[in-house]
């Protein structure tokens, strides 16, 4: 079995991997963006709609579309608008973010305060014990 000293090595080398690997991809990314607006811009300037390279990987020019809240208008105006309409009902459903439940729940327990018991019998808690780290 490993020591602490050697087990905590060697999580200490993951955790400066895995920040680098993350740093990389965010680099990558933000290259990626910024060469695929010069190729699409490219690929309009010469009116093409798709090409193949050399190699053989076909690029080819595509619209996405994205709804979301009409400007001055709120989400939950739109979520209402969409449970009651009979096309889109279903896709619309009381939910919440349990990260925000957590950090509601947090403060509600740091005021010396909770949640009525009828709410807290509807909520499973549970501890998950990690190890937590900084650089120096």
């Amino acid at each position: 079995m490993a020591s602490l000293k050697e087990l905590a090595e060697k999580f200490e080398k993951i955790i400066k991997n895995k920040d680098r690997i993350a740093l990389q991809d965010k680099e990558v990314r933000v290259e990626a963006s910024a060469v695929e607006e010069e190729l699409l811009n490219l690929m309009a300037e010469e009116g093409m709609q798709n090409f193949a390279s050399e190699s053989g990987m076909t690029f080819y020019r595509r619209t996405d579309k994205f709804y979301g809240v009409a400007k001055d208008r709120t989400k939950e105006e739109l979520v209402k608008a969409l449970s009651e309409c009979e096309q889109t009902a279903d896709l619309v459903e009381a939910n919440y973010n349990s990260n925000s439940l957590r950090s509601r729940i947090k403060e509600i327990e740091a005021d010396g305060e909770s949640l009525p018991k009828s709410v807290m019998d509807l909520i499973d808690v549970h501890e998950k014990y990690r190890v937590g780290h900084r650089s120096s």
